[in-house]
């Protein structure tokens, strides 16, 4: 129902914003000590990113989801696998960005 609803140019729409804003959270978790993104590009809306300091990682996670945020599916203790949707904001991401360093 929903892609029916959404139509062709639509759901291209909502595509490219979720496209658009992984590539925006990707390159501002590049920035930030301590973190690895596993690709810089060539990538949909989905993408691996590891905090180096196993203890640093927990105390993130507790953080963000204190505020209600969930980075990603943890893949191990020191990894997330982050989905941007088009439902997160570049105002989401900045603040999401504002919470790691706060904790760093």
């Amino acid at each position: 129902i929903y892609l029916s609803c959404m139509g062709h140019e639509g759901l291209k729409k909502v595509a490219t914003k979720s496209m658009d804003h992984a590539y925006y959270l990707n390159k501002k978790l590049r920035t930030l000590d301590g973190f690895r993104v596993e690709k810089s590009d060539g990538f949909f809306n989905e993408f691996v990113v590891t905090l180096i300091d196993k203890k640093a990682f927990h105390v993130v996670d507790q953080r963000l989801r204190s505020h209600g945020i969930v980075l990603g599916v943890p893949l191990n203790d020191c990894s997330w696998l982050v989905a941007v949707t088009e439902l997160i904001s570049k105002k989401d991401i900045d603040k999401t960005i504002e919470i790691i360093r706060s904790v760093m």
